[in-house]
């Protein structure tokens, strides 16, 4: 149900940031996404990343065995570019 979730969420960032181009600043991106996993400046415009998903992983013993499981999910990314005046530029997923 998680992974449902998590994948329902990150199509709901994606489709409010694409209506937004042209509208949205970088500071109400991260008002509204929070601050962003990665970000760097390429030719004056910013290149914000935000990360949605988990990835896990469990360790634990069973009747004095070792077992180990690991559970990962799907990790998806929104990339938005600002312009120079902090303007949504482009959206990608």
């Amino acid at each position: 149900m998680k992974p449902l979730m998590s994948l329902i969420s990150a199509l709901l960032l994606v489709g409010c940031a694409n209506r937004d181009i042209g509208v949205l600043t970088y500071k109400q991106a991260v008002m509204r996404y929070g601050p962003p996993d990665k970000e760097r400046v390429i030719d004056g415009c910013r290149v914000a990343v935000w990360k949605q998903g988990t990835s896990t992983s469990s360790f634990g013993n069973a009747y004095g065995s070792t077992m180990y499981a690991d559970h990962t999910t799907e990790i998806k990314q929104m990339i938005l570019t600002f312009d120079q005046n902090g303007i949504l530029r482009s959206v990608r997923k």
